[in-house]
């Protein structure tokens, strides 16, 4: 019994054994730091605070959309900072993600979501949010 529970305290992310700080980000999640107020439009490489609202249909679920321009095809990764759905639309329809994992451990990143895009516009539609103020970034891969 007391190797099992040994084994289960092991299998903890590192993050539920240290305090949340971003000072230890790869390079790549540096920008996670420098998170500015967004009004509905992100640019890739830098991070945006914003606040989510109630979902229509009287849910308690909350909701934001957001815009931004992929430069170039390829793979991107979306980070989060709590628990919530993320969809990307591209033309019109949501993509099927390609891969997702937690954040860095001791980090304020909850989870990351890959996808494959095209160049042009796109849709960032974060939803099944339960707190009012998320933060999230988008990165080329």
């Amino acid at each position: 019994m007391v190797l099992l529970l040994l084994a289960l305290a092991a299998a903890q992310p590192a993050s539920a054994q240290c305090p949340a700080t971003d000072t230890q980000l790869p390079q790549s999640l540096g920008m996670w730091r420098h998170a500015e107020s967004s009004t509905g439009h992100l640019t890739i490489g830098k991070a945006v605070e914003f606040t989510l609202t109630p979902s229509t249909g009287g849910t308690s679920d909350l909701q934001a959309e957001l815009r931004f321009d992929a430069p170039k095809a390829g793979t991107y990764e979306v980070a989060l900072s709590q628990a919530a759905w993320i969809d990307v639309i591209e033309n019109g329809s949501a993509l099927k993600s390609i891969a997702h994992r937690h954040g860095p451990p001791c980090s304020t990143i909850r989870k990351i979501v890959t996808f494959q895009l095209k160049s042009g516009p796109h849709l960032l539609r974060i939803s099944r949010g339960q707190a009012a103020r998320v933060k999230a970034l988008v990165i080329q891969q």
